[in-house]
């Protein structure tokens, strides 16, 4: 997808609808809830960077 208007009119088309759907989803969590959550992704991206870095791969942009 190009950063044009174009690009960023299908961009708007896909993730608006998206953005409803998830802050819709999200309300229904408690604060504490989130922030585990953000505890537990924190995490597993941190391993998966440990595991890429042994493998001598270079991350993805």
């Amino acid at each position: 997808m190009r950063n044009d208007e174009s690009g960023l009119a299908t961009a708007r088309l896909f993730f608006s609808p998206l953005n409803v759907r998830t802050r819709v989803a999200l309300a229904a969590l408690a604060d504490a809830d989130l922030t585990a959550a953000h505890k537990v992704f924190g995490a597993l991206i941190d391993a998966l960077r440990c595991f890429q870095d042994e493998l001598g791969e270079a991350p993805k942009p």
